[in-house]
């Protein structure tokens, strides 16, 4: 269905799941009006009680949007919330995925997961040190996710870089 909405950049399209946006009501109702048309030359439907029209805010693939910007989806904050330390190999590598997923909420990321990340491999015995703390720390800043904003282009810009013998990291952002 994807290729179906490819030329269209106001469409966002996810296997079955389409999120379309924009700036006014007036731009809404005709971009929702053009993939309502490309649904029907391709005989595809959807199911009105799953749809949401002209909403402000909208949960899509883990993250809540809307003209704030882009979060974690709260439901997933509370799921984060709740995990506990893991208790083998399964268990972490679970838990890395989920905070991968989420990586640009997180500063430093690739810093924080490094310890971590080496008790994944398959051939480290599992053996939970204190030294792999950082998944606390994964765990609150997910907790405390910023909002991500598109920039604005009438302000300025700063470059954060980082790099190490292991990783390196820049950051794009604006006060």
């Amino acid at each position: 269905m994807r290729s179906l909405f490819d030329k269209f950049p106001f469409v966002v399209v996810y296997l079955d799941d389409i999120c379309i946006y924009s700036k006014s009501m007036e731009e809404h109702t005709q971009y929702l009006r053009i993939v309502v048309e490309v649904l029907r030359k391709e005989k595809l439907y959807a199911q009105l009680e799953k749809c949401a029209f002209a909403v402000h805010k909208v949960d899509f693939l883990g993250h809540t949007i809307s003209a704030d910007g882009l979060q974690v989806d709260a439901s997933k904050v509370r799921a984060i919330e709740k995990w506990t330390t893991p208790t083998n190999r399964k268990e972490l590598l679970s838990f890395l995925g989920m905070a991968g997923y989420y990586r640009k909420f997180i500063a430093n990321y690739a810093k924080l997961v490094l310890t971590i990340s080496e008790l994944a491999k398959d051939n480290v015995p599992w053996q939970w040190t204190a030294q792999h703390a950082n998944l606390l720390v994964i765990k609150a800043a997910l907790q405390q996710a910023p909002v991500l904003q598109l920039p604005d282009f009438d302000k300025p810009f700063m470059i954060t870089t980082d790099a190490s013998g292991y990783c390196c990291g820049a950051v794009l952002s604006q006060r």
